[in-house]
């Protein structure tokens, strides 16, 4: 393998570890927002639901699982 294969085999591992790592890191962040939620009150989550809609984050959830997949990789 000559030393430039050599690099470029090594950058695509860092950058797949670097998206492993991000992966990893906003998990954590969604089961702690999950768990804040929990103590939030009715009419608060409720204007949540209606700022997200108004956002269109509920298309996010009809999303395919292969096409988030392909979404996350590509950033």
């Amino acid at each position: 393998m000559s030393l430039s294969k050599w690099n470029e085999t090594r950058r695509e591992l860092q950058g797949m570890e670097d998206k492993m790592h991000d992966m990893v890191m906003q998990r954590g962040e969604a089961s702690e927002l999950a768990m804040w939620r929990k103590h939030l009150s009715t009419s608060e989550r409720i204007r949540i639901d209606k700022k997200n809609h108004e956002l269109g984050l509920y298309l996010i959830d009809s999303l395919p699982k292969q096409v988030l997949c392909i979404l996350l990789t590509n950033r």
